[in-house]
């Protein structure tokens, strides 16, 4: 694991040298402790550490925005960890970090928001009210030296690490060892954001297999594939998508109890990992009831016509998860229906575009045939900008 700290300058009691001399300590292949800060008068040099350099004029965001980037595909981190509260060229690496990257995002703040910093002074006021609120509310983690921080903290993870360099309550190993914790719990949490173009078509492989096998199979399928990296991360992102227990007997043994012992946080609260057994608004209910019995629809019809008002009604209230997609891609797959009948419901329901544009989706995520789809796919600007929220949905588990 890489993680990128970045500080805007020592200081002799928050923030000294041995602070990042713990932290590197013991670090071997598996961890590499990187240190990114304004170019100081002294080169800096910390054993363990490699550090970078931003511009010495911190004003000059264009110049340091090219370096950030520089730095970033260079090295890049799967942690972004800023020690940091109150400078303006903290806020730009976060909007660079959230537009190009999206790495996890630990706020380590150093006592900077105890409540003499951020009530007493008309300065800190402002600097909240402009930009420090906002990067509050976009850290993934929190990480707090002293109890006291968390009562102005709206971040639901908060965690308290003391500073083992001058405090007698933490030792070095401790925080190291908390330290990891975060970082691993961070990366486990955001599988998708891991994953490679292979690790992703094979999930959507298992997924397609998983719902044909349900549909015609009676016995678990016996997988001896090692649980390997790729497997861990596409078993963290099922379960956040509501689609473990379907994959599962396509995973290597011991899935559902890595599943269920590994770290992580809980970002997307709002997602949807119920079935869609019924619809979500009444209007809608008896509308496909009025023009399913004129058009004479089957029960079959009437169910497919159902799921696809239920999926986009999730992906317009941003909870859509993989399980909803995958009920619809089954429906499809294996319903014999009209497909004549289902389009002229959809037109008169006036959503036959926005199903097209779904359609789409099943068909770049899933690879599902024109054959299956009620209607020719439509891939435009919208739907571009749908696949685009559906993927960072899944980033952010």
């Amino acid at each position: 694991m890489k993680v990128l700290h970045y500080i805007d300058e020592f200081h002799p009691i928050r923030l000294p040298k041995e602070y990042f001399e713990i932290l590197a300590r013991e670090a071997g292949e598996d961890y590499e402790v990187h240190l990114l800060m304004p170019k100081p008068d002294e080169e800096v040099k910390i054993e363990g550490v490699h550090v970078h350099y931003l511009s010495y004029f911190t004003w000059m965001l264009w110049r340091n925005k090219r370096r950030f980037r520089r730095v970033m595909d260079e090295v890049n981190p799967d942690i972004l960890n800023i020690h940091s509260c109150w400078s303006r060229l903290m806020m730009s690496i976060v909007e660079w970090n959230e537009k190009y990257y999206k790495r996890p995002l630990v706020l380590s703040t150093h006592k900077l928001l105890m409540p003499w910093h951020s009530i007493a002074k008309l300065k800190r006021r402002l600097q909240m009210k402009l930009y420090q609120n906002r990067i509050i509310e976009q850290a993934d983690v929190i990480l707090v030296d002293t109890p006291q921080e968390t009562n102005i903290q709206t971040n639901k993870h908060i965690v308290t690490i003391p500073n083992a360099v001058y405090s007698a309550n933490c030792s070095e190993e401790d925080m190291r060892r908390e330290y990891s914790y975060i970082h691993a719990a961070l990366s486990n949490s955001k599988p998708y954001l891991f994953m490679s173009d292979e690790e992703r078509r094979k999930e959507a492989m298992l997924l397609r297999e998983a719902v044909m096998y349900k549909q015609h199979m009676g016995e678990r399928l016996k997988n001896e594939d090692e649980l390997n990296d790729s497997y861990r991360k596409i078993i963290l992102h099922a379960q956040y998508e509501g689609t473990l227990n379907m994959l599962l007997p396509f995973l290597p043994a011991g899935a559902k109890e890595y599943a269920d012992n590994t770290p992580h946080y809980i970002y997307n609260s709002k997602k949807n990992l119920d079935p869609l057994l019924s619809l979500k608004t009444l209007s809608r209910k008896s509308l496909i009831a009025s023009v399913g019995k004129e058009e004479h629809a089957t029960e079959a019809e009437l169910k497919i016509v159902k799921l696809l008002v239920n999926v986009r009604y999730e992906i317009v209230h941003n909870t859509i998860s993989q399980r909803h997609l995958a009920e619809l891609y089954r429906e499809l797959k294996l319903t014999d229906y009209d497909e004549d009948t289902v389009n002229v419901m959809l037109l008169r329901m006036n959503i036959h575009q926005d199903t097209a544009r779904l359609m789409q989706l099943l068909k770049d995520f899933y690879m599902l045939e024109e054959g299956f789809m009620p209607m020719e796919p439509l891939d435009d600007k919208v739907t571009q900008t749908i696949k685009d929220k559906l993927l960072l949905w899944q980033v952010q588990a």
